[in-house]
């Protein structure tokens, strides 16, 4: 049959559909339509006879019902046209080339990709979910989701009050030891003397950590030095240091992750956003490689500073700004975040886009922890699961000894997009190991997504 426009768009909806409902390897490469579908004297289609149809196809007719050239559907509402927009600054493609049909996944993103959209979305007035993303990632599905930000039913934008997150009674305690020239009990005092503040520093607000943060934090103390991550920049010669200076400083002023310390407060983890917490390390007289060393020797654990930073200048007159932090407060996520505004906030951008306070991702967890219906269907959904023992217990009375290992694995680089990102191919392949070596089909193992 001809590919006329109407049946091009009916096929390139249709191949929209099945790329959601169908693994990748089953989603045909060529949609071929037919007037009748040829039959043998048994009324099955006859393949072979289908086979040599498919063969005399010229190239010209081949790359038509390919949809490679196909004229994309255009978005039809409001929230299409903005996720379309969206969609192509963080892909770095041309709008033009995102139809309403076509899957986030598959024209290469991912879920980093799926969170700045997340991100991005919220800045232009959307409620963009990472996971239905990944439901169903077509621009029509996920712009169907799409709520504007005042008819989200959840609260997760909600301004949070200080120190609110607390349990009673530790939150009374600490909100009182918080304020300056608090002459309080002796729990105030332990709390001040673990992090070393004066009298006049202020605790602007306090509340728990999270899991990932308690084991990092457990981590660094037993071994110091893990965890924290340490970068050298060197400043560029038109570059006004006093100015990126007050800048960084600002920004300390924005990000309260960065002036943030963790304390184990009666037994359990606090993190203390400080207020005015802009000290910086000294560097006079000392060169670069002092001033890494100075980073590299500074205490990083509980109580003390978790992000430290200098400026200093090497023996060629060059700047370089060194920054350390621990990984409790930070990520290479946030990281980017913070450079960002740091880049705003030189230039004078007016309209800088705050961050979110990392309290209202300790409130999201404790609402999850208080779900009963989520409670309740992981409890089913892992009922009678065996945990994979691997590597395998070893004896109280052996020796045990720590060995590492290290291979890099390319992925090959291939001309088609899946819906299957790297991270989700690595937790199979690490699940078949685990299944090989623990001779078991019933593979059940955590892991951080």
């Amino acid at each position: 049959m001809p590919l006329t426009p109407e049946l091009e768009q009916r096929m390139t909806t249709l191949h929209g559909q099945l790329s959601v409902r169908l693994p990748r390897y089953m989603v045909p490469t060529l949609l071929i339509p037919c007037r009748f579908m040829p039959v043998i004297t048994s009324t099955k289609i006859d393949r072979k006879k289908l086979i040599q149809l498919s063969a005399q196809l010229d190239e010209k007719a081949l790359t038509a019902y390919s949809l490679s050239n196909s004229k994309k559907n255009p978005p039809q509402t409001p929230n299409e046209v903005c996720l379309q927009g969206i969609w192509a600054r963080i892909l770095k493609v041309k709008s033009e080339s995102i139809g309403r049909d076509d899957s986030f996944l598959r024209i290469g993103g991912d879920s980093i990709a799926a969170i700045r959209l997340a991100s991005l979305a919220r800045e232009a007035g959307l409620e963009v979910k990472v996971q239905h993303v990944f439901d169903d990632p077509r621009l029509s599905a996920v712009s169907e989701r799409a709520v504007p930000l005042g008819e989200q039913d959840d609260d997760t934008s909600a301004p949070i009050t200080p120190f609110s997150l607390l349990e009673q009674p530790h939150r009374s305690a600490i909100e009182a030891q918080a304020v300056a020239h608090h002459e309080g009990s002796n729990g105030y005092a332990s709390l001040r003397v673990q992090c070393g503040l004066p009298d006049d520093i202020v605790i602007e607000d306090a509340y728990p950590c999270s899991k990932l943060q308690e084991g990092l934090m457990a981590i660094s103390e037993k071994d110091p030095g893990t965890y924290i991550a340490r970068y050298v920049y060197k400043v560029p010669t038109y570059v006004d240091v006093v100015k990126l200076k007050a800048a960084w400083e600002q920004i300390l002023s924005i990000c309260g992750n960065l002036r943030t310390r963790i304390v184990f407060y009666e037994n359990r983890h606090i993190q203390l956003v400080v207020q005015n917490d802009t000290e910086w390390d000294s560097s006079i007289g000392s060169d670069l490689s002092s001033a890494v060393h100075i980073s590299r020797t500074a205490k990083m654990s509980y109580g003390s500073k978790l992000c430290r930073y200098s400026l200093t200048t090497a023996d060629d007159g060059s700047h370089y700004f060194v920054w350390t932090f621990h990984h409790a407060i930070n990520d290479g996520w946030t990281m980017r975040l913070v450079m960002d505004l740091l880049h705003q906030t030189y230039h004078d951008n007016v309209s800088l886009s705050r961050p979110q306070p990392y309290s209202h991702f300790i409130r999201y967890v404790n609402n999850m922890e208080q779900d009963t219906g989520l409670i309740n269907y992981w409890r089913e959904q892992l009922r009678g699961a065996s945990r994979a023992s691997f590597p395998s217990q070893l004896a109280v009375h052996q020796d045990r000894s720590v060995h590492s290992f290290k291979k890099a694995i390319d992925f090959p680089p291939s001309n088609h997009f899946s819906s299957a990102t790297k991270a989700t191919i690595l937790r199979a392949a690490w699940a078949v190991v685990l299944a090989r070596y623990c001779e078991t089909d019933d593979v059940c193992f955590g892991t951080t997504v």
